[in-house]
C-alpha cells in the first residue's frame, strides 16, 4: 500500500493527468496534513489516487509527502468507552456489526481525512464532540508533520 501526505498549507487540487494545467474543479483534493491511498507507486513528480493525480512539487516546493511502503501509520483509542466505526465520515453513520476499539487499543490508518482516519474495519472520528478519541502516533503526530514541513522547505 502506498500512501501520501498532503504538505501544502492550502491543501492541493487533483488533476485528470499529470500535467498541471489540468486540473479537476470539481473533485475536492487533500488538505494539509490528510494522508491518502495512492493506486500505483510515484510517476516521476506525480502520485496517482482514487480521484486523480497529484503533483509531488509545486513551484518548486514539496506539496505531497510520499511515505516508504513499510511505513506502519498508526492511532491509539484514548476514549474511556472506546469508539465505533463507521461507514463513511459521518458520526451517524455507525457500524454496529464491527466491534470498535477499546480504550488503548492501537489500530492502523489507511488514510488520514481532515478529523477522520479510515482504517481496514471503517472509519473512525478523531474527536466526538470536541473531545479527542483517537490520537494520532508515528508519523502521523502533529510534532512528526511539521518537522515533515520543515525538511521540505530546506
Amino acid at each position: 500500500c502506498f500512501r501520501a501526505r498532503c504538505l501544502a498549507p492550502n491543501g492541493v487540487a487533483f488533476r485528470r493527468s499529470a500535467q498541471v494545467g489540468d486540473r479537476l474543479v470539481d473533485v475536492r483534493g487533500p488538505s494539509y496534513g490528510d494522508v491518502i491511498v495512492m493506486i500505483d507507486p510515484p510517476y516521476k513528480d506525480w502520485v496517482r489516487c482514487a480521484k486523480g493525480w497529484l503533483p509531488i512539487t509545486l513551484n518548486g516546493m514539496a506539496v505531497v509527502e510520499i511515505f516508504p511502503p513499510n511505513c506502519t501509520l498508526r492511532a491509539r483509542c484514548i476514549a474511556p468507552q472506546g469508539v465505533g466505526y463507521r461507514a463513511c465520515m459521518d458520526l451517524d453513520n455507525r457500524l454496529f456489526n464491527v466491534r470498535g476499539p477499546n480504550s488503548g487499543d492501537v489500530v492502523e490508518v489507511e488514510e488520514l481525512i481532515g478529523s477522520w482516519i479510515r482504517t481496514p474495519s471503517g472509519w473512525l472520528p478523531i474527536f466526538i464532540g470536541g473531545q479527542a478519541v483517537l490520537e494520532l502516533l508515528d508519523e502521523l503526530s502533529p510534532n512528526s508533520l511539521q518537522a515533515s514541513v520543515e525538511a521540505a522547505r530546506r
